[in-house]
């Protein structure tokens, strides 16, 4: 039997891709995170179905569209009886194959402290639950800290989040995050190391590590803002524009609750520079973590043994629009970067659309599984089929999205609709479908969207089927569905 091959998963938290050497960026550098691309699979066009972190990270998961695991906003996640309906995690299914699966950082499922199929986890939440009692809150009491809202440090407000961290380099979320993966590494290769003496099958690991950066608050250490040189390549925002500014009062209201305390209503070039300037220095972190874990596996004969998938749940608008965070579908909150490095397989771009969700099918497949039916993920390629996904359907509690080609089409809460062409208009300053020349490809779109929001309900609702009463339409005396006291089979299971 082949040996199998690890699995590491690095998943950033709100990393837009163009924040990376390998997508472009020139005022920032990323070094390791640019070598993984170089060696791998390069995935140009990819994108987040939800641009919110938990449904985005509850599709990753199932491989199902927000609305069919009913995660369409950060309060919400997936049904505790998941697997009773025959939907699992592919940390469940990788699991019952025989993997050692662990995660490491920041997962955001609720409860905070459940497995979700990882048999092994250290919790490092996000940097905005601050009473939460998880492993890094411990770290830190340890030394003498505790977890503490953004606030504290000087300037928080001012800058729009854009602070220097109260806490020491050594202290910091996502070194901590590095730190316990390089322990655990160890900690695995001592395993193997003790697997090999007794003669025993060496057991491959499926990891997921969560780092909580570069999520505001955009605190880097001060030892990490030093390293990052100020620039005037650094872009500046995305303008605003007519129907953007119909969805940025509730992003201004929604910024300024407890959670994140600012008022963005004044978001200036100058403001939106230094957010950058400190999210970029968080980005540069992170890469010289990933560059440690790399040299980790390195030092322990693993690198050439473990797939790694490098990407993020969804971008930020650092200023785009006059706003800030995510939740929409513009192209600074959905172009996630996508890296895969599977030894063996050639140095490679790809240039057509690509979800998160496909993650979930892709990942399966580097197991020796089939594929899960579902309608939102197809295994990458080239690893997978070939054949170029003809679209990618995103949503989340604010509206939905197609994106076809080089066409997207949004759909939201108050009645905002727009469709741009995102090859000539990056920016997306120019709604479409003011242009008459375009009222037929609208109404396409329309229809296709319409026809995707309405396959997905009738999925995300096929638990709450009576079967019974499917399995005989005659409703004869011989079906249960006909006596009284009949129960139903609830929850239905989900036929893939």
């Amino acid at each position: 039997m082949q040996k199998r091959k690890n699995i590491l998963f690095i998943l950033t938290d709100q990393q837009r891709a163009d924040f990376c050497g390998c997508y472009g960026a020139t005022w920032l550098k990323t070094p390791n995170i640019d070598m993984l691309a170089s060696e791998g699979v390069l995935y140009k066009h990819a994108v987040t179905p939800s641009a919110a972190c938990v449904p985005a990270r509850a599709s990753l998961l199932t491989g199902r569209s927000p609305i069919e695991n009913r995660v369409i906003n950060n309060a919400q996640w997936l049904r505790p009886d998941h697997t009773d309906m025959n939907i699992f995690t592919w940390p469940q299914i990788l699991a019952k194959e025989g993997y050692h699966t662990a995660s490491i950082g920041k997962m955001h499922f609720y409860p905070w402290d459940i497995s979700e199929g990882f048999q092994y986890r250290i919790i490092a939440e996000d940097k905005r639950h601050n009473g939460i009692q998880d492993d890094y809150s411990m770290f830190l009491k340890k030394h003498g800290y505790e977890r503490v809202h953004g606030s504290i440090s000087e300037g928080y407000y001012e800058n729009l989040g854009a602070t220097v961290s109260h806490l020491p380099e050594e202290l910091q979320i996502d070194r901590y995050v590095c730190d316990r993966t390089l322990e655990y590494l160890d900690l695995l290769n001592n395993q193997n190391n003790l697997n090999a003496k007794n003669q025993k099958e060496e057991v491959p690991f499926a990891m997921m590590i969560g780092f909580p950066g570069p999520h505001c608050p955009y605190d880097p250490s001060q030892e990490m803002l030093d390293k990052m040189q100020d620039s005037d390549d650094i872009p500046n925002p995305a303008p605003r524009t007519k129907t953007s500014d119909t969805l940025r009062d509730r992003n201004i209201r929604d910024n300024s609750l407890s959670w994140n305390g600012v008022d963005i209503t004044e978001f200036s070039i100058e403001k939106a520079h230094k957010v950058r300037l400190h999210y970029s220095a968080l980005v540069q972190a992170i890469d010289e973590y990933l560059g440690q874990i790399i040299a980790k596996l390195k030092e322990h004969n693993m690198y050439d043994d473990t797939i790694i998938i490098f990407s993020s749940d969804h971008g930020d608008y650092l200023g785009d629009f006059g706003m800030a965070g995510k939740a929409h579908f513009y192209e600074g909150a959905i172009r996630i970067p996508m890296i895969i490095r599977n030894p063996g397989t050639q140095p490679l771009e790809i240039n057509h659309p690509v979800s998160l969700t496909d993650i979930f099918n892709t990942i399966l497949n580097f197991a020796g599984l089939n594929p899960v039916d579902t309608f939102d993920s197809t295994t990458l390629a080239p690893f997978g089929s070939s054949e170029k996904r003809e679209d990618i359907f995103g949503c989340i509690d604010l509206g939905w999205m197609l994106l076809s080609g080089q066409f997207k089409y949004c759909v939201y809460y108050n009645g905002t609709q727009e469709l741009f062409d995102i090859s000539s208009d990056k920016l997306e300053q120019n709604n479409l479908l003011e242009d008459e020349n375009y009222s037929l490809l609208a109404k396409q779109m329309r229809t296709e969207l319409d026809k995707r929001v309405f396959a997905a309900i009738l999925a995300g609702t096929a638990d709450n089927v009576a079967q019974e009463k499917l399995e005989n339409r005659s409703r004869s005396a011989s079906n249960p569905f006909s006596h009284h006291g009949w129960e139903r089979t609830y929850p239905n299971k989900v036929d893939f």
